[in-house]
Parts: C-alpha cells; structure tokens; sequence
C-alpha cells in the first residue's frame, strides 16, 4: 500500500504536499477514496483514504491508527567520510533501511569527492531525498537527517549528549589489536542512548584523525580481520549495533 508522509491539519485529517503529492496524482494515479498509509509529524501511522485533491496537495482522512512499532530504541548516527561516485547515495539509502537515526557527511583528509559550498548543499538536499524515499519504502516512522557536510571537529556538536562514539579502524586487518565492534557492545553495562559510527572514506582515516576523535572520546574498534570497502564497513558497522542493541534480527 502507498505510504506518505503527512502535515496534520485536525485529528482526523491531514494534506501531502510538493513531489509526494504530485506522485499520488500523476504517477500511481490514486482517486478520492482510494486507501494509503500516512505518518504524521508525531511518528503516528495510520491507515488513511484520499479525499481530495486541491492545487498542488492531496487531502486524506485518517481512519485508523497503526500499531507497529518500527523505530529503533537506540538512535545510531552513521558519520560517513565523503565516498566518490554514487556510494555516498547508495549508503545513505542502505543506512536508512537499516534503521539509522541520521547520517552525517564527513569531509575527510582522504575523502576523493572535495565540493563547494554550493555543490555541499545541493548534495545534502539529493542525499535527503533519497532518505526520505528509503524511509517509505522501509515503513519507517521517521524520515532520517542527513546533516550538512561536516569537519571532523565538527561533528561531536552534532551527535545527542551520552552518545558513544565508536572510529571503525582498519589498523586491525594489518596486525594491530583493538577490540572488536561487537565486543564493545555487549561489554557496555547499559545500552547507550545513541550511537555513533564513524567511517573513513576510501583510504581510511589518517592518524591525525584519529587522534583527534580520540580527544573527544570515540573509541577505536575493529569490524574484523579484513580490509573492507567504505560502502561495505559502513553497512556492516550499520548492521552490527542494530542487531546488538536494536531490532535487526527481530525479536530474541
């Protein structure tokens, strides 16, 4: 079924607005009383039907709540070093499905892609676009932010207070001990109220990088003892807190 996210305007109605709404019209072609499924401002869904079309927005009638519960407990902030070609999107997507709370675009000393301010903000409204179509496709609750194209000195302002910083190092695949993701997890007395995963771009980090998220408190751990792709570790990463702490796997 069509899924959309909406403005409420009154307890029982709400309006799809801009692309989405076009969509509903031209594209699958939806009439009034057609059924679809909304999710409002207050991460409510709700089975709904198409009443109206009025200029450039659709009028629906919420008629029943929807109970499931699709978002994470623990919010996991992907910080992902800028990836040349379409990875960045393709992560990005991958992310969002996985459940992510938010991505934020890293620039980093080996980051291949350098853009202008001008291009940074056209980037990060495509890369929100492409949040948002991945959020309806997975019934999320929430579209995800993705942030504007952050330094790396930058990004703890970003994150919530509590949130656990964990670097994913490749050192590990050439000989260096470090603890493993997945260890450092279960190892934690309580599950933290947020996560975030930092990812190199191709290349990895340098050691000044890492020293530097080191001084604000990220840990280093390792994802295992073979060198992986950016899109490869961030999806991995992504996956392996979800399904330690949050609800990849579903229930125990």
């Amino acid at each position: 079924m069509p899924r959309f996210f909406v403005e409420r305007t009154s307890e029982q109605t709400a309006v799809i607005s801009g692309t989405d709404a076009h969509h509903l019209r031209s594209v699958l072609r939806l009439r009034p009383g057609d059924a679809l499924t909304v999710i409002d401002e207050r991460q409510q869904a709700f089975q709904a039907e198409l009443t109206a079309y009025e200029a450039d927005r659709a009028l629906v009638r919420l008629v029943a709540p929807e109970a499931i519960e699709r978002e994470a407990e623990v919010a996991v902030y992907l910080v992902q070093g800028l990836a040349k070609g379409e990875k960045m999107e393709w992560i990005i997507q991958k992310a969002v499905e996985l459940g992510a709370a938010g991505v934020i675009p890293l620039s980093a000393s080996r980051s291949v892609v350098k853009l202008s301010a001008d291009k940074e903000k056209v980037r990060q409204q495509r890369w929100q676009r492409i949040a948002g179509e991945a959020a309806k496709q997975c019934c999320r609750l929430l579209v995800p932010e993705v942030f504007p194209v952050a330094k790396l000195a930058e990004v703890q302002a970003l994150l919530p207070v509590g949130c656990l910083c964990l670097l994913c190092d490749e050192a590990a695949a050439q000989g260096e001990t470090l603890p493993g993701l997945k260890q450092v997890l279960r190892r934690a007395d309580a599950p933290p109220p947020a996560v975030a995963l930092f990812i190199g771009p191709e290349g990895g980090f340098t050691r000044k990088e890492v020293a530097a998220a080191a001084a604000f408190g990220a840990k280093r751990v390792s994802l295992g003892p073979r060198v992986l792709r950016t899109e490869t570790a961030a999806v991995a990463a992504v996956t392996i807190v979800m399904y330690e702490l949050a609800d990849v796997g579903g229930e125990a």
